[in-house]
């Protein structure tokens, strides 16, 4: 139970922080584009099921292909950013902080502080100075991600903790029904190496192989068992796969499109 109601709350947290960038998007259509990108970059390899995100948000929001590759890219590092910032916070109270340095978690977060505080900054930068030589979509594109109000930037990064936050607890419940011991913050401080593996591009349906090794060198180093860091990696492969699909089609069945 625990682990359908965190992988239902991330998916609509997803939505929810796709319906704060786009304001042409419709929540029903937030809940298609998200379920959409999630089920397909677990099917397709070398996570190529990423590009379905601009053709999505193009088909239900009439979001320009440009502007929803800045989005995908730009959402992809501020999830990067926000998961140094909370696994240096468990990292500040956790069982394992010796093997996190301080300097090393001052470092991160002071960075992850500059570079979001810099976001904006960077995207008007690129207009100035590249705009004449882009195409007239790519300008239209970073011109609306520059013009991105405070109140819908601050949303967006809210909303980003909020995922990672709820991904975790999911990896925590994971981890507990596959026999391990071990604290939610100890978890997050996990899900961060989890999510690098998750990045190789892997010739494999949801990176299969790659995902696994990585959960099992993580938490084992984090004090989980042997067999149930085995058994959890492929519960949080095969598992979470057929809660992406069944998300995908409860999406299409629940949420259906329009249609003139």
């Amino acid at each position: 139970m625990m682990i359908t109601a965190a992988s239902g709350m991330t998916w609509v947290l997803r939505a929810l922080r796709l319906k704060v960038l786009f304001a042409t998007l419709s929540f029903k259509g937030a809940l298609r584009v998200s379920a959409t990108h999630n089920a397909l970059t677990r099917l397709l390899p070398a996570r190529s099921g990423e590009l379905s995100l601009p053709v999505t948000l193009n088909r239900e929001g009439g979001v320009t292909l440009g502007e929803g590759a800045l989005a995908m890219v730009g959402l992809r590092l501020l999830e990067v950013l926000s998961l140094l910032c909370l696994v240096g916070w468990a990292s500040l109270d956790s069982s394992v902080s010796e093997l996190v340095p301080t300097s090393w978690i001052i470092t991160g977060v002071m960075l992850s502080a500059i570079t979001l505080l810099s976001l904006r900054r960077l995207f008007k930068l690129a207009l100035h100075h590249f705009g004449s030589r882009l195409s007239e979509s790519w300008q239209k594109s970073l011109s609306v991600s520059s013009t991105l109000s405070h109140l819908r930037a601050l949303g967006t990064c809210v909303l980003t903790l909020l995922i990672l936050c709820s991904q975790a607890a999911l990896f925590w419940a994971l981890l507990t029904a596959g026999g391990g011991s071990i604290s939610y913050g100890d978890t997050l401080i996990g899900s961060f190496g989890v999510h690098l593996a998750g990045v190789l591009p892997a010739p494999t349906i949801g990176n299969v192989g790659t995902h696994e090794l990585g959960w099992i060198v993580v938490y084992t180093q984090l004090g989980v068992s042997h067999p149930a860091a085995g058994v959890s990696a492929l519960l949080s492969q095969w598992l979470t796969l057929i809660l992406a699909l069944m998300w995908w089609g409860g999406s299409q069945v629940f949420c259906p499109r329009r249609t003139i």
